[in-house]
């Protein structure tokens, strides 16, 4: 019991470290950061990441990506658990509620697009990374 709950711990901590690097790097992209963000209304925080460029989404969409398969990777390696599906779905439906109160607590005014694709790939990419796990 204590290496499948120590293996969710780091899968976790793993995937978050990649998504926030993911979003470090999408703060590249915009020209200018908002000044007074956490002050801003909803209405003024998605005028601003409507003004986003597109690569700032998609790198943040491919931290997603990465830090989901490394999660799901991880749980299964670490576990010594790679042929039930138990443990990366645990991470995977912990990643997708994280997901949710990301984009409707803290960040909210994302666009709408953003939000769907990110939480539609959280739990099978998780599953993905499982099944990496088993090859050699």
């Amino acid at each position: 019991m204590g290496r499948r709950t120590l293996a969710v711990i780091v899968a976790l901590i793993v995937a978050v470290a990649i998504f926030l690097t993911a979003q470090m790097v999408g703060t590249l992209f915009p020209a200018a950061s908002p000044k007074n963000y956490d002050y801003m209304s909803i209405q003024e925080r998605s005028a601003y990441f409507g003004s986003m460029p597109i690569g700032a989404y998609l790198s943040v969409i491919f931290g997603y990506l990465l830090g989901s398969i490394a999660a799901g990777w991880i749980v299964a390696k670490v576990s010594q658990d790679r042929h039930t599906l138990t443990l990366p779905l645990i991470v995977g439906v912990i990643l997708t509620i994280g997901g949710l109160l990301y984009f409707f607590v803290l960040a909210p005014g994302q666009p709408i697009w953003m939000v769907v694709v990110s939480m539609l790939m959280f739990l099978p990419l998780t599953l993905l990374g499982q099944k990496f796990s088993r090859r050699r």
